[in-house]
């Protein structure tokens, strides 16, 4: 008789898990469709999380991001305003296609 068979005859017996708690930390890095994620988390003696850290690709990418924005106003910067921000939107999402539409952080005021 196979083994599944004889799970499907006899059926299953409920065991109690046994679980083992202890104070720990652990640390990982993921490649993410944009860069790499880093995670790093704690838990105490009773299995509980008491920290965690997440340093996604956009974070890390702010900077570079800040800084082609900032060369790239001057290129366009007579341009009619919808061409200006659809440009400068374009830039943002070259760098995460979710930012620009999660965060609406472009709002453009002519002075």
């Amino acid at each position: 008789m196979h083994l599944i068979d004889h799970l499907l005859l006899e059926g299953l017996e409920y065991e109690e898990p046994v679980v083992t708690c202890k104070a720990r930390e652990g640390v990982a890095t993921l490649e993410a469709p944009r860069g790499v994620l880093l995670h790093a988390y704690s838990y105490d003696k009773a299995g509980f999380l008491t920290s965690a850290d997440c340093v996604i690709p956009t974070a890390q990418n702010l900077a570079n991001l800040e800084m082609n924005l900032r060369a790239r106003v001057p290129q366009i910067i007579d341009e009619e305003p919808d061409i200006f921000q659809s440009e400068l939107e374009k830039l943002v999402r070259a760098y995460d296609p979710c930012l620009s539409c999660s965060t609406h952080l472009l709002t453009i005021e002519r002075l």
